[in-house]
């Protein structure tokens, strides 16, 4: 006969990495609300506003704003849309002040914002997987608090995995889609919340060097039109859709999803109709290559989800402050094919270029490189090769640049790198001969 003791379950998991920024839309958030009214005459008090980690929240002030600031951008960020809207996104768990100042007068308002992590779809995961017990997810202090009752010791056990496998899964995602530097997104996981944004970004990661981005032209009057008012979109829809949703909201599609949701009302709606879906779709997929958009994953949400969100650099070009060059769908032509070449031709022809082309490292400058990087890498805090590689330190050994233009033709020294560490290596490597 099974006994019906139930034990008490009570745990506390910490979040111990970075969250990248993310405009992300889940079920269980339809209970805030969306969009903020502010008025310099009306409100006296601060005003509280509410947002989930990776969610955003449109505040409509009454009276254009001249400038604003956020207490701790790790937890929540601003971003003007237009000169009487600012979008606030939820980035980390905590309380935040945010200020916005009038245009004319001066006048300013207090929010007080409050970011919490959503924990509504690992819950209706937990209580699918245990049905008959009762557990119960709550959060204090930046941490998932476990409590409830259940009818076996080991299904405790069982609740703690499922919370941190899920919690693994969405840092993964955050990883996969963020566009922020890699390396400093594995060592604030790894070093936790005491030291989060310690270090630089590497200038050596894709997202360093940008290697989605694409040359691009100048645009005419039109595509810059078009490009604003598919940014505007986004923004508005306040990174809770991917790129279908988003372009059936730009074409006017009359879809249910679009009306169920009122879609059809939001200022955007149809104003790319004299464009096909699938040409809209296309020009956000450019965008997010010229990272005036970006993907982000969805905490808690189905694997593999994404939404869009609009970067700084696309709001300035959203309000029209900042024209890019920009290459749009039909500009890009397609890559020649390469000949087949075997694969010993291959390892041939690199071992001939690395014996002709790239000198051997000088081994006092090599010396003299890392001695200078672990005393950087000591006064920073950070492990040696956040500063640079070996291989980076071999490469500036060998080909001696003398100045800025050249170090970025070195491997692994991008302009992050150049500003931050640029003048020590010049004098390392080209050091000045006594006078006389």
């Amino acid at each position: 006969m099974q006994s019906t003791t139930r034990t008490p379950l009570r745990k506390r998991f910490l979040y111990l990495f970075a969250p990248i920024i993310l405009l992300a839309f889940v079920p269980a958030a339809y209970g805030q609300e969306a969009t903020y009214n502010a008025s310099f005459e009306k409100n006296k008090e601060p005003v509280p506003v509410n947002v989930l980690v990776g969610q955003s929240r449109l505040i409509t002030f009454d009276r254009p704003i001249e400038r604003f600031s956020v207490s701790n951008p790790e937890i929540a960020e601003a971003v003007l849309v237009t000169s009487d809207q600012v979008v606030v996104n939820g980035k980390a768990f905590g309380q935040v002040n945010f200020i916005a100042w009038e245009k004319s007068t001066g006048r300013f308002l207090i929010f007080d914002v409050y970011v919490r992590t959503n924990l509504g779809l690992i819950d209706s995961q937990i209580r699918a997987l245990f049905p008959k017990d009762d557990i119960r997810l709550s959060q204090a202090n930046g941490s998932v608090v476990i409590s409830g009752t259940v009818s076996d010791p080991s299904i405790a056990a069982q609740a703690d995995k499922a919370v941190r496998d899920r919690t693994r899964l969405d840092t993964m995602l955050r990883y996969a889609f963020g566009r922020g530097c890699r390396t400093r997104f594995i060592y604030d996981y790894f070093a936790g919340a005491g030291r989060r944004g310690a270090i630089p970004g590497c200038g050596t990661c894709d997202v360093c060097l940008g290697w989605r981005r694409v040359e691009g032209r100048r645009l005419d009057d039109r595509e810059f039109e078009r490009v604003r008012i598919a940014l505007s979109a986004v923004a508005r829809l306040q990174g809770r859709f991917g790129v279908e949703r988003v372009a059936q909201v730009l074409v006017g599609s009359g879809s249910r999803e679009v009306l169920d949701r009122r879609l059809d009302r939001i200022p955007t709606y149809g104003r790319l109709r004299d464009q096909t879906i699938e040409e809209v779709k296309a020009l956000l997929e450019a965008l997010v290559d010229a990272s005036l958009l970006e993907r982000r994953g969805i905490e808690g949400g189905r694997p593999g989800a994404f939404v869009l969100g609009v970067t700084e650099e696309g709001a300035a070009v959203m309000r029209a402050e900042h024209r890019p060059l920009l290459a749009l769908p039909g500009d890009r032509p397609k890559p020649p094919p390469r000949p087949a070449r075997s694969r010993r031709t291959r390892e041939v022809s690199r071992a001939g270029q690395d014996a002709t082309l790239r000198p051997g490292p000088d081994g006092e400058l090599l010396r003299r490189l890392k001695t200078w990087r672990s005393a950087e890498a000591k006064r920073r805090g950070v492990p040696a090769f956040v500063i640079f590689h070996d291989t980076t330190l071999e490469e500036l050994a060998a080909l001696r640049p003398s100045d800025r233009g050249r170090l970025r033709s070195v491997r692994g020294v991008g302009p992050a790198k150049i500003e931050q560490y640029g003048d020590d290596l010049l004098l390392i490597l080209t050091p000045r001969s006594p006078e006389g």
